[in-house]
């Protein structure tokens, strides 16, 4: 019978792991950035894409790579984000004189320099540096505006990202109704669609509980997401998610409700090199998770709230502005769980996530399904899907936890 189950187990782990790695491996048909570039005079027009933008416009200030043809003419370039006009310059014949404008934020800069590679030197140390924190009022635009933004405002952003790591171990906890000392650890991985763009996603994460009398719990989580949208790259790393899960109310019957309330905080240091976009986010919330336990079914409520505000951060030269981050949103769902047997056990849900201030994806629901194995009784192991779906926006994905208790 032990044989069985490990070959069970087996099957379940390598079935797993095999989903994440093809999610993850997923590529991007088509770039994150678009610019068009047209003679002034001629009306000649070239267009190239990318990744990084601050590529892109350094060298349309010296006519190089792509814009060689447009070379001693002048000419205005517009810069897309998806289908989001953020940029547009001007050029003149010589390549010694360029005007930015960003015209969400209505912000205006002129670089004149002695040579068209001095242009292209300035330009490229206006946008890394964040001078006049130009690029910080830009991302704080394409967060609320856009579907496509790392940091907020979407189901694969930053401040979701470390909503759902609260929600899925306090509101709609992965490890059961109980908190025990011990260890998990999980990994997911998906892919995406928004704004006619493909992306993709995995994240790991790992975490301690350890009890504190009959009635709360200490848990700490590490967590580290890679985040890839059009060719462009996003890193959250140091991610840490503290909180003190405090049982309420719990029935002295083996049936009946179970309710905790868990404060907590949380923090993470976000990177990504081709949009310029990243800092320091961190904030802190609550969640309620309330269970009705029958027979082998088990029923759960979860409610939750998170505030995310930000700070900027420079690394070598380059400033990640993200100063003006502040961000409400809660999470509501529902989950049902049934016990098939001594081992194997099924569940599914949904939640609704609803961001407080503008947003570009301001409300999403996520369905989720899970099948696990209980391998003795202090570990047990799940396999589940999961789905977002918003106005525009669509996603799909998979991960694989394991719990240990001792």
């Amino acid at each position: 019978m032990r044989s069985s189950h490990s070959n069970r187990l087996a099957y379940l782990c390598s079935f797993a792991l095999g989903f994440l790695f093809v999610l993850a491996h997923l590529a991007s048909a088509s770039d994150l950035y678009t610019l068009t570039g047209t003679a002034t005079s001629t009306g000649q027009s070239v267009t190239a894409t990318g990744s990084n933008f601050v590529d892109l416009l350094r060298n349309a200030s010296n006519s190089s790579a792509e814009f060689q043809t447009l070379k001693g003419q002048p000419a205005t370039y517009t810069l897309n984000r998806g289908s989001t006009t953020i940029i547009k310059m001007t050029r003149d014949a010589s390549g010694t004189t360029a005007t930015l404008t960003i015209p969400s934020t209505g912000q205006s800069k002129t670089f004149t320099g002695a040579s068209d590679s001095d242009v292209r030197q300035q330009v490229g140390d206006y946008l890394k540096k964040n001078v006049d924190d130009a690029i910080g009022r830009l991302n704080k635009r394409l967060n609320q505006e856009t579907k496509t933004s790392f940091i907020d405002g979407n189901p694969h952003a930053v401040t979701a990202f470390m909503a759902d790591d609260a929600f899925y171990r306090f509101g709609l906890p992965r490890a059961g109704t109980s908190y025990q000392s011990g260890w998990w650890l999980m990994g997911e991985g998906g892919a995406y669609h928004a704004d006619g763009l493909d992306g993709n996603y995995g994240n790991l994460g790992l975490g301690f509980d350890a009890n504190l009398g009959k009635q709360a719990a200490l848990s700490f989580g590490f967590t580290s997401l890679y985040n890839q949208l059009g060719g462009a790259n996003s890193f959250s790393f140091i991610g840490l998610d503290i909180g003190l899960p405090i049982t309420i109310y719990r029935t002295s019957l083996l049936d009946g409700f179970v309710w905790k309330v868990t404060p907590f905080g949380y923090g993470t240091v976000s990177i990504s090199p081709e949009t310029v976009s990243g800092g320091w986010v961190y904030g802190g919330g609550a969640a309620s998770s309330l269970s009705y336990m029958t027979g082998r079914w088990t029923f759960t409520l979860g409610d939750q709230i998170n505030y995310f505000t930000g700070a900027d951060l420079s690394i070598g030269n380059v400033a990640y502005g993200n100063g003006s981050l502040d961000q409400w949103l809660t999470k509501n769902g529902v989950e049902i769980n049934y016990q098939l047997g001594e081992h194997a056990f099924v569940d599914g849900g949904a939640t609704w996530t609803h961001f407080f201030h503008a947003a570009g994806v301001r409300d999403y629901y996520s369905p989720t399904v899970g099948i696990g194995w209980q391998i003795n009784d202090a570990s047990r192991i799940r396999v589940g899907a999961r789905g977002d779906l918003g106005n525009g926006y669509t996603s799909v994905g998979g991960e694989i936890s394991l719990t240990v208790s001792y």
